[in-house]
C-alpha cells in the first residue's frame, strides 16, 4: 500500500471436477518420479520421508469434495 491504494485479491475459482482430477493425478505422478529419482542413500531422509508421504495419500477422499452451491461455479 506504499502508492496509497488498497490492492484486491483476486477470485480464483474452482477447476472443474475432471480438471481437478487431472491436476491431483499429474501432481502426485510428479512426487512419485522425484521419489523415484532419489538415490538411496537419501530415501531416509526428511525429504524422502516426505515425498514418500505424499506419494502415499490416498487422493480418492480430495477428489470426492465438491465445492457448495455458489463457490465461485456461478
Amino acid at each position: 500500500m506504499a502508492n496509497g491504494r488498497t490492492t484486491v485479491g483476486r477470485i480464483v475459482r474452482p477447476l472443474p471436477p475432471q480438471r481437478r482430477r487431472d491436476a491431483v493425478a499429474t501432481l502426485q505422478g510428479e512426487y512419485t518420479q522425484w521419489l523415484d529419482a532419489l538415490p538411496e542413500p537419501l530415501r531416509d531422509s526428511a525429504t524422502g520421508e516426505a515425498l514418500q508421504a505424499v506419494v502415499d495419500l490416498d487422493l480418492d477422499e480430495l477428489l470426492a469434495i465438491e465445492p457448495p452451491h455458489g463457490f465461485g461455479r456461478d
